[in-house]
């Protein structure tokens, strides 16, 4: 999520609740809100917050976890405080299947230098290839 998308959604929620509290560094990961009882919080997809501080920070994948878990799902700022959707495996299954997000997620439990040879002529703004002349179009600033 480009930063535009971030303040769209974001403005968006706010005008439904004026005191929605929005995670830090984690804004592609924003997916919506989600109706508690009588109040709106931001809803944040916990597999994309991984993926985002994986490609973010280049840290692996336990690495991440444990400072989430720690700080962030175990951070609570009031009632305020964001939510996040949390697939158990077959959530995952069967939202993947065995297409390309199934391969994605394989590939989160890899190192990171594996994964830097695998992804080494790929954009990391939209994956698109970069090597033979198939270069990518999204105007990612890398």
């Amino acid at each position: 999520m480009r930063d535009n998308d971030f303040k769209r959604k974001s403005e968006e929620l706010s005008a439904i609740n004026p005191d929605m509290l929005f995670a830090d560094g984690l804004e592609p990961a924003l997916i919506g809100g989600v109706q508690i009882f009588n109040k709106m919080v931001a809803l944040y997809d916990f597999d994309m917050c991984i993926d985002h501080l994986i490609e973010r920070d280049g840290s692996d994948y336990s690495d991440v976890v444990e400072y989430l878990e720690f700080n962030t799902l175990g951070a609570y700022v009031g009632e305020q405080t964001p939510g996040f959707l949390i697939r158990t495996e077959s959530f995952r299954e069967e939202r993947c299947g065995g297409g390309p997000m199934n391969i994605k997620l394989q590939l989160l439990f890899i190192s990171n230098e594996e994964r830097a040879k695998i992804f080494k002529d790929f954009c990391t703004g939209c994956g698109a290839h970069e090597a033979g002349g198939n270069e990518c179009e999204c105007a990612y600033e890398q």
